[in-house]
């Protein structure tokens, strides 16, 4: 049937389905932010749109396709501002947690890995003590040995 803008009715009823369905959305965004995995989803969609970076680009056609996924990004960040904000801070706050974490494991295995190789080569200390220790003797100038 099509609609006509002009009758009141249809119009009530349609208005009233557009703000069901805008409540519906809402609350399905809200139980989505209100999980760990919910918002590593939602962070991982805000950041494949670009929203935090730049959509410039010298191809002004592959420059308007970024623009068009960054304005779709900004368009779900602004639902979920609108709708869960604390979320959005909670999403921001475990991403940072979680790449803290990763640079403290990598430098771990940084310092691990140094700690694993192989001492460094001090010619003056070792032969020092190799001396002292009585393994070697040194041969002085006049042939005398120490």
């Amino acid at each position: 049937m099509p609609r006509d803008a002009s009758d009141r009715d249809q119009v009530r009823k349609l208005e009233r389905a557009a703000q069901a369905r805008a409540r519906q959305d809402a609350q399905t965004l809200a139980t989505l932010m209100s999980t760990i995995a919910g918002r590593q989803f939602m962070l991982a969609k805000l950041e494949a749109c670009h929203i935090f970076s730049t959509s410039f680009s010298i191809d002004a056609l592959q420059m308007a396709f970024n623009e068009g996924e960054r304005n779709r990004g900004l368009d779900l960040l602004n639902d979920i501002m609108r709708h869960c904000p604390d979320q959005y801070v909670l999403m921001m706050r475990e991403n940072n947690e979680r790449h803290l974490a990763t640079d403290r494991d990598l430098n771990r295995d940084a310092e691990r890995t140094e700690s694993d190789a192989e001492p460094e080569f001090d010619l003056y200390r070792d032969v020092d003590a190799a001396v002292k220790a009585g393994t070697i003797s040194l041969a002085t100038d006049d042939g005398e040995t120490s």
